[in-house]
């Protein structure tokens, strides 16, 4: 699987032999006697490439899952090895890392410094399936699904908004709705976002067609692409961390859609104290984060 994973990552046998510190000879022996214990094809060959078949794929989403769990073992026996127990791992979506996670650790790293801590970032399904698992004990996402395998506690409320940059006129909007923006490049969040198909709703019950400029998956950036002047972008406000970045301006886009931030955990466990605790701090985040955007919204 490691010699798979670094064929896959460089994309060459050369490069990955290097990497693994085998010979290149070597490495196609191993995946020559690979593919005959499995009676599969693993890559083809265009030039120089190796190009992985649909069965390697298909595989290689589970050999993820196998890296994520010998990195779970080594960071713990790292741990207890110095005497720091136990490490939290924590799943976030991206968008959340800074203005949720940041300060619920600076909060958590007073009362216990020593506390070995493990952040991965995914997308939102990504968070949700690595918290199922277990392979994270607590996970940060907004919209969440609901799933019997999960429970949810809010952080944290706020409502879709409308970017755009601080001399377009519909910056001397109060709010903004589908109406508004029938002429305009729009700046859309991807089909991953939980607010997307809510916004598509409604501009579709109010008869109008978005003109997407560009579609992205991040909140930053898509602020940052909207501050340059390629868009008005409709998004979650969760990326705010302390203030709207310079040369932009925010309205509530109408009809409200509210989202919600959420800490989920598996419902199989009861939380440690340690995990209890970054709990308290997530939630003492989320509610300054609220106060903060609502200050925002009234600027």
């Amino acid at each position: 699987m490691e010699m798979i994973r670094a064929i896959l990552t460089y994309g060459t046998m050369a490069k990955a032999a290097q990497m693994i510190n085998v010979s290149q000879p070597a490495i196609s022996r191993m995946v020559k006697q690979a593919e005959d214990r499995t009676g599969l094809q693993f890559f083809e060959r265009r030039g120089s490439k190796l190009i992985p078949t649909p069965d390697l794929t298909t595989l290689s989403r589970e050999f993820e899952k196998v890296f994520a769990s010998v990195d779970r073992v080594q960071a713990l026996t790292l741990a207890l090895g110095a005497g720091l127990g136990r490490p939290i791992h924590i799943s976030s979506m991206s968008v959340l890392a800074e203005t949720m996670l940041t300060p619920a650790l600076v909060d958590l790293r007073r009362r216990h410094p020593q506390t070995p801590i493990a952040v991965r970032l995914n997308h939102r399904p990504g968070v949700e399936q690595e918290v199922i698992r277990e392979e994270s004990d607590l996970g940060l996402v907004h919209g969440i699904a609901q799933h019997d395998a999960l429970t949810a506690i809010s952080l944290c409320s706020a409502h879709v908004v409308c970017l755009m940059h601080c001399d377009h006129p519909l910056a001397a909007c109060s709010e903004l709705g589908p109406g508004d923006l029938a002429e305009e490049p729009l700046i859309s969040m991807g089909r991953l976002s939980p607010l997307s198909q809510q916004v598509i709703d409604a501009f579709d019950a109010a008869g109008i067609a978005r003109r997407i400029s560009i579609q992205i998956a991040d909140s930053g950036l898509a602020a940052h692409f909207c501050a340059s002047g390629l868009g008005l972008a409709l998004l979650d406000p969760f990326f705010l961390s302390s203030g709207l970045p310079e040369h932009l301006v925010m309205r509530p886009f109408t009809p409200t859609i509210q989202i919600e931030c959420f800490a989920i955990h598996s419902n199989r466990r009861v939380l440690p104290e340690l995990e209890a605790d970054l709990l308290e701090s997530l939630r003492a985040a989320g509610a300054q984060w609220e106060r903060r955007f609502r200050e925002m919204l009234a600027t």
